[in-house]
């Protein structure tokens, strides 16, 4: 009885373990033994999120009937039948647990692949423009006996945007992502606004 407790104890507070971010977009579909994550909602593919909270809520009246039966065991009411419904009781919570973790762990790699895939489009959509820093970053390091004060801050701007770039191409989490792109976005800005 302690251990059902302990399991629907455990269930509650491991509730919505998906990260917030991107999973709110996905869709999943649960197959036997496997779970697919679209971005599309197809047929037979409902949000993610919804699922596991599904999943949650019969993983809790699992418990909860587990623990009837469990009381049911213990008053010695035709024993043998409820101890079968006990083992089919703890056979469906283990597999709605396996399907649960199943969705949140391939939700998971699915945001990370995708962070990293776009992130390397963007780096190569970048990447034109990161040679053109260089070229002048090139340019004007030719001319370092003649540097005046904007022209130094015009360099240290175009070093710090080589350096963001380089940086946005190794990143490989999302809470490394957002914090160089706003830095990518800031000095883009002020390599405009300098140069004009």
């Amino acid at each position: 009885m302690k251990k059902v407790l302990l399991i629907v104890v455990l269930s509650i507070l491991g509730l919505w373990t998906a990260s917030a971010g991107l999973s709110d977009w996905f869709f999943c579909q649960v197959k036997s033994e496997e779970v697919v994550i679209s971005l599309k909602k197809t047929e037979w593919f409902y949000k993610c999120k919804d699922t596991i909270v599904s999943l949650e809520s019969l993983i809790l009246q699992t418990a909860k009937d587990l623990m009837t039966v469990q009381t049911y065991i213990n008053r010695w009411r035709d024993r043998d039948y409820w101890l079968r419904v006990k083992r089919e009781k703890i056979t469906s919570l283990e597999r709605y647990q396996f399907v649960r973790k199943n969705i949140i762990e391939n939700m998971k790699t699915f945001e990370d692949n995708l962070v990293l895939k776009s992130i390397r489009y963007f780096v190569i959509a970048i990447t034109p423009y990161k040679i053109n820093l260089q070229r002048s970053l090139v340019k004007i390091d030719a001319m370092s006996w003649t540097l005046t004060s904007p022209l130094i801050v015009y360099r240290t701007l175009l070093h710090e945007q080589v350096a963001t770039i380089e940086a946005l191409s190794q990143s490989k989490t999302i809470d490394e992502i957002v914090p160089l792109l706003t830095k990518y976005i800031y000095l883009k800005k002020e390599i405009v606004w300098r140069y004009e």
